[in-house]
């Protein structure tokens, strides 16, 4: 009897020791990946999340890594999370997958294909120092296609004599080319008919500028001094045109003489102190034909 119990014993045992995990990490008390299987479609968002329980004891939770591959998938994010709970601290490392690329798509005559990642992979150091590593297995996950029964059933005799296309992933029903603009007018034309009017309003500007530089150049030319001759003339002018035969007519005619004499124009000199000093007032015609006489032989001498 007693050996009957022993025996029993021994194999509850190795029982035990043969259900227990042959590859058990050190310091890991549980690592373990979440992957719902889907079905997933083309492009479609999946989250796949990787949850470790380490005994912080035995490992740096800190130091702890995981090197993951998703192929044919892309990961559009992913975070890491931690949890400590006394001496075990939990990580999660969560990715956002998506798979938008040819490698996701399905041959014409499937309607599903199963993916299977490459184990996780993760590293950490222990307390000792040792650097160890461990795999996490992921799920499969089903990838299906977009296309439904009805636009992938087989082509009938009617189709096929139309040739109607019957899959619209690889042919278009329909032309992509863009269609050939068409215009109101011609941009030739336009571009024509803008620079006309663009050189009309740069002609009209100039001509309507004109006087503005004209006075704009009298005013930055400079003033020539009048020698005292020219002002004797002057004179003569301004007061023969407003009250010809007046005091003041006679006085600036009696200038005039001075100035003349002064300028040796003696043949002159006479004619302007009659007009002066003559018994009857001087007119106007007279006062003109010397001034008029006098500018003629100053422009001769200049």
């Amino acid at each position: 009897m007693v050996k009957r119990t022993c025996l029993i014993l021994w194999v509850l045992v190795l029982s035990a020791v043969a259900s227990a995990p042959a590859h058990a990490a050190f310091g890991i008390v549980r690592a373990g990946t979440s992957l719902p299987s889907g079905p997933y479609r083309f492009g479609e968002a999946v989250t796949a999340d990787l949850d470790v329980v380490v005994n912080t004891k035995l490992v740096d939770a800190d130091e702890l890594r995981a090197a993951v591959r998703f192929a044919p998938y892309e990961i559009l994010s992913e975070e890491t999370s931690m949890t400590d709970r006394g001496s075990a601290t939990r990580v999660r490392f969560r990715y956002v997958l998506q798979c938008a690329s040819l490698g996701c798509t399905l041959a014409p005559d499937k309607r599903q294909r199963q993916i299977v990642f490459d184990p996780a992979v993760l590293s950490y150091v222990s307390r000792d120092g040792k650097k160890r590593t461990t795999s996490v297995r992921w799920n499969r996950v089903v990838l299906v296609t977009r296309v439904t029964d009805a636009g992938s059933r087989p082509q009938t005799a009617t189709e096929a004599r139309q040739q109607i296309p019957i899959d619209p992933l690889v042919r278009l029903p329909l032309s992509v080319e863009s269609a050939a603009p068409t215009y109101r007018v011609r941009p030739g034309t336009l571009a024509f008919v803008l620079f006309g009017l663009a050189g009309i309003a740069l002609v009209g500007a100039a001509i309507l500028a004109r006087p503005f530089l004209a006075a704009l150049r009298r005013k930055e030319a400079p003033e020539v001094p009048l020698t005292p001759l020219e002002h004797a003339v002057a004179a003569v002018e301004t007061a023969g045109q407003r009250e010809p035969g007046s005091a003041d007519h006679r006085e600036a005619l009696a200038l005039l003489a001075r100035q003349l004499r002064r300028a040796d124009l003696t043949d002159l000199v006479n004619t302007a102190r009659q007009l002066a000093w003559s018994e009857h007032p001087p007119t106007a015609a007279a006062s003109r034909e010397l001034t008029s006489d006098v500018r003629v032989r100053i422009g001769g001498e200049g």
